[in-house]
Parts: structure tokens; C-alpha cells; sequence
């Protein structure tokens, strides 16, 4: 799997701890991690157990737990720092004989961000407080939104737009992010209560009236469980609807709270208008999530991007819409390729209004074995396109038998097939 990273370090979490359950002990469990990274690691740790680690070289480890390292009663969490100083492109490939290769490019931003490149903003926060948001998902969003607001700088603007049954702004316009009228808008959401439907609909398009000036940025940020009730509740038609009021190319943002909503609807709104979601359910820690997600309202790296890949022949590349790069995150694209040998690769966008370009010569292999996980993770995006075309169009013979054959091939599970484990002798 794709390791999540942010602001220069890796984090993955293997869940361990049964509640009430605390006398498992590490010597009846053995755990061992293959990471293999594009970009040079730094260092390695793990605040929760005793590690073993065995670098092969600067970009392939090999981790296990150590036996003596206690009781299994917290999730084994390892974090690793990789070695980045500028923007760029790094690539890792697999390709069999005779065969298309498959890629993964990460795009990395520097590590250091300066305040010149943090740029002010019109955000426009969309929060949901119909019925179906009652309880802890209110009070999580809520979290979130207060959090937004107490962090805006003052160069900022915004507004709120709440919805149930009925759509209700806090302001007629974009207001400064003053500390008066940061306070104005903490009463205000601490005055929200849950109740009546979920008008997703003309929340949104309610939300993209409020455009500013052309110099500067418009974000929304969409606090929702997302299942719409009332006014349009087709998904494809609430798409189809943001899309084409969506003139000025406004980021949808969106921060998903509960296990029961409607997260297909959600990433097709971020992927449409190319942002990014964020994702909490019962009992998660908030902070983190939300600290993550308003780093990359604030620092766009470059926005409106597309990509010239040279001299190589490249298709099937996921995610169809480029999303924007923003600060202390990765951009990763994955596709297929046809000819091998050196590319002079050329990403083009906009920082600060500015014209902006990243370019870099890598080179695709002709031959690339032992890095299956490439094409594997190729196959989870090319899959979960499909699963979204079955969602919007209905389901579809060609598209099902499309995800049953790749699901097959690299042994990628899907709802369409399962797999049995057997013992050896069987």
C-alpha cells in the first residue's frame, strides 16, 4: 500500500490493540515490513515498539519487531524522514518482457515553505447540520471548523454557509479574517444545531456565488456526512450541476465525517474540481486530520496542472484529473508506458498567478522486475475508476469483466471476486 506522508516523513499504523485484551504478548507475533521508497530515506523510528532494521540501501528496508519489545497492547506505528531539498519528479517502474511497463511518479515540493509562499485566501466553509449529523459527526465538524477559523491569517477572507432543509449564510459577502469577526463566527457555530434534510445541491451552488476578486483565491471546504435528502439527491446530477456553475475553477475541499456517508459522491466532487478529501470516523482523533487538511488549504504549490511526458509513449494514467500540488504533500500519477530509455518529463501550473514549470529528464526501464507493488497499485486506481464509472452510469457487463480480469492478474480484491487462502498441505 501507498504509505501516507506529510511534510517530509512517512507514517504507517498496523493496528494492534484490542480493547480490554492486554496480555497478548509479542513473541506469539512477528511482523515484517518490506518499504521500498523512490526518494532517499533519512531515519527510521517507532515510538510504540522495539524494531529491528535492515537497510539494504538508501531507498530499500527491511523492518521486523523485535520479540523482547513487551505486550501487544498499542498499534504498531513506524515513521520514516526522507531526504528532499527541492520540487521534483521521482519515478519507480516494473515491466516484464514484451509487456507495457507500469510507473509511479511522485511529485515532492521542497520541504521548506517560507511565508511569501503561503498566499491569502477567500475560504468559504460549507458545514452540514442536518438530522443525519446529529451527535458525534456535528460535534467532530464542528471541531474542524473551529479550528479553520481560529487559523485563518489576516490577509484572509471568508464566510460560512450552512444547510439542512434550507441553505443559511453567516454573511452577505466574504468577510476579513479579523479577530472580531473570527469571534462573531465561533458564537455563530457554537449556535448550530442538527436538524431537518441534506440540500448538498444548493449548499454548494450557494457557496460558488461568492466569488471574489481575480487575484485572488476562492477555496470551499465542505463539512458533510454526504448523503443528500433533499432538493437534487442524484449524485451524477450534483456533480453535473457543480461543474458547470463552476466557472472560475473554485477547489471543493472536503472533510467526510461517520462510516455511513457517501464517500463515492464526496471524491468525485474533490476529484472534479481537484482538491482533496479528508476522512474521520467514530472515535478518530480530529487534529490531525484536520491540521493536515488546512496545510494544504493554505500553501498551494502549483495549481491547474498538466504534464508533457516527452519522448515516452504514456496511457491509462490515473488520476484522470491532475490534482493541484500543495505543500508537505506528495502528488503521485500512475500509468502505463510503451517505449523505454531517458524522457525530459514537464509539469506546467500556476503558483501565486505567476506561470510556473518542473522538469526533470528520468528514464523508464525497458526491463524492471521485482517491484510488482507498482503495478498493483496501478491496478487499485484503474479499479476504483471503474467502480466509479458502475456508480455513475450503471452497472455495465464490459466494466464488471474489466475489473474481474485485473482483480485476477494482480490479486487485488474487489466486489466483484474474493480470494481463499490455503494452508500448504491443501
Amino acid at each position: 500500500e501507498r504509505i501516507p506522508y506529510r511534510a517530509g516523513t512517512c507514517v504507517y499504523r498496523y493496528p494492534l490493540m484490542i480493547k480490554n485484551i492486554d496480555s497478548a504478548d509479542v513473541s506469539e507475533f512477528s511482523l515484517r515490513a518490506w518499504i521500498a521508497s523512490a526518494i532517499p530515506i533519512q531515519s527510521f523510528e517507532s515510538a510504540t515498539h522495539k524494531m529491528n532494521v535492515i537497510k539494504k540501501d538508501d531507498r530499500n528496508v527491511v523492518v521486523t519487531l523485535n520479540n523482547a519489545s513487551g505486550p501487544l497492547n498499542a498499534d504498531f506505528e513506524l515513521r520514516y524522514v526522507l531526504q528532499k531539498e527541492k520540487t521534483g519528479f521521482d519515478l519507480a517502474c516494473t515491466r516484464a518482457q514484451g509487456e507495457d511497463g507500469t510507473f509511479m511518479m511522485i511529485i515532492t515540493p521542497k520541504m521548506k515553505i517560507t511565508e511569501e509562499d503561503i498566499i491569502p485566501k477567500d475560504m468559504t466553509f460549507v458545514f452540514d447540520t442536518s438530522g443525519s449529523m446529529a451527535g458525534e459527526k456535528i460535534a467532530q465538524a464542528a471541531e474542524a471548523l473551529t479550528f479553520c477559523i481560529k487559523e485563518l491569517r489576516k490577509e484572509d477572507r471568508f464566510n460560512i454557509v450552512t444547510f439542512s432543509t434550507d441553505v443559511v449564510a453567516f454573511s452577505k459577502e466574504h468577510l476579513p479574517a479579523t479577530e472580531e469577526n473570527k469571534k462573531r463566527a465561533l458564537k455563530f457555530i457554537g449556535e448550530i444545531a442538527a436538524c431537518g434534510g441534506t440540500n448538498i445541491h444548493d449548499a454548494l451552488l450557494k457557496a460558488l456565488e461568492y466569488q471574489g476578486s481575480p487575484s485572488r483565491t476562492h477555496i470551499i471546504l465542505f463539512l458533510t456526512d454526504g448523503i443528500p435528502t433533499q432538493g437534487e439527491t442524484n449524485p451524477k446530477a450534483i456533480v453535473d450541476d457543480i461543474m458547470k456553475t463552476n466557472a472560475a475553477g473554485t477547489r471543493i475541499f472536503t472533510f467526510g465525517v461517520g462510516h455511513d456517508l457517501n464517500r463515492s459522491l464526496l471524491d468525485q466532487i474533490v476529484n472534479k474540481t481537484r482538491a482533496v478529501a479528508e476522512y474521520i470516523g467514530a472515535g478518530e482523533n480530529i487534529t490531525d486530520k484536520v491540521t493536515a487538511l488546512n496545510g494544504k488549504l493554505s500553501m498551494p504549490v502549483l495549481t491547474g496542472i498538466s504534464v508533457d511526458w516527452g519522448e515516452t509513449d504514456v496511457h491509462s494514467i490515473y488520476p484522470k484529473e491532475i490534482p493541484d500540488l500543495y505543500a508537505h504533500t506528495q502528488l503521485t500519477i500512475v500509468g502505463l508506458y510503451k517505449h523505454h530509455g531517458k524522457s525530459r518529463i514537464r509539469m506546467t501550473g500556476r503558483f501565486r498567478d505567476k506561470d510556473a514549470v518542473i522538469e526533470e529528464v528520468v528514464e523508464f526501464p525497458e526491463v524492471r522486475e521485482g517491484s510488482e507493488e507498482v503495478a498493483r497499485l496501478w491496478t487499485m486506481r484503474k479499479i476504483g475508476y471503474l467502480q466509479e464509472q458502475i456508480e455513475l452510469i450503471g452497472s455495465n457487463r464490459e466494466l464488471v469483466d474489466e475489473i474481474v480480469s485485473l482483480s485476477k492478474k494482480h490479486r487485488v480484491a474487489t466486489p466483484y471476486t474474493s480470494f481463499l487462502a490455503l494452508e500448504p498441505e491443501m
